[in-house]
């Protein structure tokens, strides 16, 4: 009706490749959201009348025009990094820590690493994961441990 009419009059189909991210590689051109971006850059839009009114950012208002409902528990992700692209082949229904692991936040790019600050590798023997899930060089805490020894033997 009038609401998605509205919807599409406010969408670029000719954006840029979605070439950012190999998520989205040959995914073809971001759809961009030209009305008034909102917050981090996602656009926004409101449909339905009166009591049935909702507002929802507009790549999700796209996904479930184009594909469906978001499953419950699930948060869409876009594989180009464009905040305000609304292209359904570029937004995928993903976990939060999925979501959060592809990005580039400090999360994402610790959980990349495969060594630690030191060069040691974060895997076999010399891996230990705390309780909060947190991982750790055996290496380089074995080696604190002994710096704080000798510390606390040259103060005694």
């Amino acid at each position: 009706g009038d609401d998605v009419a509205r919807f599409w009059s406010k969408v670029d189909k000719d954006g840029p490749l979605a070439g950012v991210s190999t998520l989205a590689a040959g995914k073809g051109v971001c759809w961009l959201w030209t009305d008034t971006p909102g917050t981090r850059g996602y656009g926004a839009f409101s449909y339905g009348e009166g009591d049935q009114r909702r507002t929802l950012r507009a790549h999700q208002y796209a996904y479930e025009l184009l594909v469906g409902p978001i499953p419950e528990g699930l948060e869409i992700d876009h594989l180009c990094r464009v905040h305000n692209c609304i292209n359904p082949g570029h937004l995928e229904a993903v976990t939060h820590r999925e979501n959060i692991l592809r990005g580039e936040g400090l999360a994402a790019q610790a959980a990349r690493q495969t060594h630690c600050l030191n060069g040691h590798p974060f895997s076999g023997d010399n891996l230990r994961i705390d309780a909060k899930g947190h991982r750790h060089c055996r290496i380089c805490v074995y080696e604190a441990g002994l710096r704080r020894t000798e510390r606390e033997r040259v103060r005694a």
